[in-house]
């Protein structure tokens, strides 16, 4: 039969445990509310929608634009969205637009953020248009993309 105090001392180290796990828990959910609403009141939406574009363009070599917002939404990961997503279409092209997207969404895991690896654990795109044409030639419009994207 097990002394009382060893048993005190098992219920003790129970309880900080728990305590602790608890702490843990409380951190990690405000991290995940503060840094998005954070993120979005110190960071100016011109500023970030100019870099997407610039980052994107110079991979692809067509014009990118972000005409809507862009931003980030608290959540159990960090969630990023922009909003009226237009890609150039080639200039033999029935449609001024390649691609036309109303609203995207990533959301992005932040365990693997913090260890400085980008992972998407999720994208939805809301009422997106893709056109896909072949020009006489036989060449698509979505081929001639830059062939030598700069390093990330």
């Amino acid at each position: 039969m097990p002394c009382p105090a060893t048993r005190l001392t098992r219920t003790m180290s129970t309880r900080r445990v728990l305590r602790w796990l608890f702490s843990l828990l409380i951190s990690v959910m405000l991290i995940a509310i503060i840094v998005p609403v954070a993120a979005t009141l110190l960071l100016d939406q011109e500023d970030v929608k100019t870099e997407i574009t610039n980052w994107v363009e110079s991979r692809i070599g067509r014009q990118f634009d972000v005409d809507g917002a862009v931003g980030f939404r608290p959540g159990l990961g960090l969630v990023l969205f922009a909003e009226g997503i237009r890609l150039e279409n080639a200039s033999w092209g029935k449609q001024p637009d390649a691609l036309r997207i109303e609203r995207v969404e990533v959301k992005i895991s932040l365990v693997n953020l913090l260890r400085g690896r980008v992972l998407i654990e999720k994208a939805v795109i809301r009422d997106g248009d893709l056109w896909v044409e072949k020009s006489e030639s036989g060449e698509f419009n979505l081929i001639r993309m830059n062939p030598d994207p700069p390093p990330i």
